[in-house]
């Protein structure tokens, strides 16, 4: 059977990510900022197909500034999570998870009023827990693009830590 997080866990893994979604939709770029651990990862494939990385704070934050100037009319959700356990870096009494979801976006027209769906695709944020406080160690962000097949196509015994299928 497939560990999974307890209760506790689950609920701050969602509070985490919850958090991080509210910071996107309201501009708060030091909450968002402080859900990453000062050494985390992030990448995302862009509409280009490139996938391009940021390691540590210094260059997510850099990366995420012009994402939080001006108002926004977006609202971010994730669903379907499904937990792996992940090893450790090597950080002492670290626990962590990798956590699989759906993403959407979705943006309300100032004209119009209209609410529509902008993009959406899969995310896998590595997750990890210090002296009680849980934060991102990775983020990692996919488009769905037209052509794409569902990435959980293969069996979920069969993906491995970053992605890959075996």
């Amino acid at each position: 059977m497939r560990a999974v997080p307890g209760a506790e866990e689950r609920a701050a893994i969602a509070d985490l990510l919850h958090s991080g979604l509210w910071a996107l939709d309201t501009g708060d770029l030091g909450l968002y900022l402080a859900t990453f651990w000062p050494e985390a990862d992030f990448s995302e494939v862009g509409p280009d197909g490139v996938r391009r990385s940021w390691t540590g704070i210094d260059e997510i934050r850099a990366m995420s500034e012009p994402r939080f100037d001006g108002p926004s009319r977006t609202q971010h959700r994730l669903s379907n999570h499904l937990y792996d356990a992940r090893a450790k870096a090597g950080i002492p009494d670290a626990r962590g998870w990798t956590v699989w979801s759906y993403w959407l976006t979705s943006v309300r027209d100032p004209e119009t009023g209209e609410v529509e769906l902008r993009m959406s695709g899969h995310l896998r944020d590595e997750v990890e827990e210090r002296g009680g406080e849980w934060r991102l160690i990775g983020r990692h962000l996919d488009g769905w693009p037209d052509d794409l097949a569902h990435p959980f196509a293969a069996p979920a015994e069969d993906l491995d830590l970053d992605g890959s299928t075996s």
